[in-house]
């Protein structure tokens, strides 16, 4: 049998967003990489302010690995964007994409290197 946050992984990976929130949402205690993807669930779910919430709470965490440490930051930029704040956003996104640099995961850093893209074009 696996955990609620192993089936909230499958569900989300299988892109089935509404199914993973619950999951993730009813459980208290969280590992980081359980809380990254609860926010962004409530994000992906339309709850900017509970997800906004929930990666303020990781960001001030010292020890956060630079890889969620980069999808919170992606967040955060998503967040911006999405309330038309456009200098926020690329500040944001700029960040995260020197974190995920610094996380060695190439997909991480291609992905939020795109979205930093986006967003710089937004501009224009």
């Amino acid at each position: 049998m696996s955990s609620p946050s192993q089936a909230a992984a499958r569900a989300f990976r299988a892109g089935r967003l509404s199914d993973a929130l619950p999951l993730l949402d009813r459980t208290g205690v969280r590992q980081p990489d359980d809380a990254v993807m609860l926010a962004e669930l409530l994000y992906l779910c339309g709850q900017p302010s509970r997800a906004t919430a929930e990666v303020d709470a990781r960001l001030s965490d010292s020890t956060l690995a630079p890889a969620l440490r980069a999808r919170c930051l992606s967040l955060v930029a998503a967040v911006h964007a999405d309330i038309g704040d456009l200098d926020a956003a690329l500040l944001a996104g700029r960040e995260a994409m020197g974190v995920a640099d610094q996380a060695g995961d190439p997909a991480l850093a291609a992905t939020t290197a795109a979205l930093l893209l986006e967003r710089s074009c937004d501009r224009t």
